[in-house]
């Protein structure tokens, strides 16, 4: 079922726009056979000439692997578009960029597992799946792992962040506004999958009648919770635990936050 792109807040079309103007300004400084059409940046980028000018016109959100890219294709730094990708990129290292460096070309990444030879750094998995922090949105029959990220195991550790599991922890996106004051729409979230109960009061992923939702949820009293929006225009509501499915936890948000 084909569902309605969302629309963008104004600083997801500022940072487009600001990409817009480094693209025109890089074309403008380098030599007339070294420029850039949009047809040779979507071909770097992998999609089409269409998708590339929603992108560039406001139209779609610029993700972290579009920004990434697309710095490294015009050298320039992420932050000259967006500060808040190049800070979400900071804390997540592609598996690829690191397993490439010179400097750590011993690095290895055994085959489904969150390991790596140099014990300083851990696998976590990236799922194309986003959960909504607004109305819901329907669950996917099947997860696919869209990217592979680095994440030094120092940083979680200074985050003393509680899961079950290296294993069990990976990463979602989360759309909605319902969470705004803990979390903005857009960003990757670090899940805990291990946790498929409400073991405490805390922000979960969670699915009721299919759909899936990121929510706080509080007990309240023998089996019912409150499913709380942070953002304070949303109602709050009420449930049956045994009408809802958990997921996973949320544990922090990579803008980062953590989650209580």
């Amino acid at each position: 079922m084909k569902t309605e792109r969302r629309q963008l807040h104004d600083w997801e079309k500022e940072e487009c726009a600001a990409l817009k103007r480094e693209l025109k300004a890089y074309n403008a400084r380098v030599e007339k056979e070294k420029r850039l059409t949009q047809e040779d940046v979507a071909e770097v980028l992998g999609m089409s000439q269409g998708t590339l000018s929603s992108h560039l016109n406001g139209a779609r959100a610029i993700s972290m692997e579009m920004a990434a890219k697309m710095a490294k294709l015009l050298d320039i730094p992420v932050e000259k578009f967006s500060k808040r990708l190049a800070q979400q990129i900071h804390n997540l290292i592609p598996l690829s960029d690191v397993v490439t460096n010179t400097e750590l070309s011993g690095l290895t990444a055994p085959e489904d597992k969150n390991e790596l030879t140099d014990s300083r750094f851990i696998i976590i998995p990236r799922f194309d799946i986003s959960a909504s922090m607004g109305p819901g949105i329907v669950v996917p029959e099947h997860l696919e792992v869209i990217q592979q990220l680095v994440v030094d195991r120092e940083w979680i550790r200074e985050q003393r962040l509680l899961h079950t599991g290296i294993p069990n922890l990976s990463i979602i996106t989360g759309f909605g506004d319902s969470m705004l004051g803990t979390f903005s729409d857009g960003d990757p979230l670090m899940v805990d999958r291990g946790v498929n109960s409400m073991d405490k009061d805390g922000i979960y992923v969670f699915s009721v009648d299919g759909a899936a939702h990121i929510k706080r949820l509080q007990r309240v009293g023998g089996s019912r919770v409150k499913v709380i929006s942070d953002n304070p225009t949303y109602d709050r509501w009420e449930a049956d635990l045994a009408d809802i499915m958990i997921h996973a936890r949320v544990l922090i948000g990579l803008n980062v936050r953590k989650m209580e």
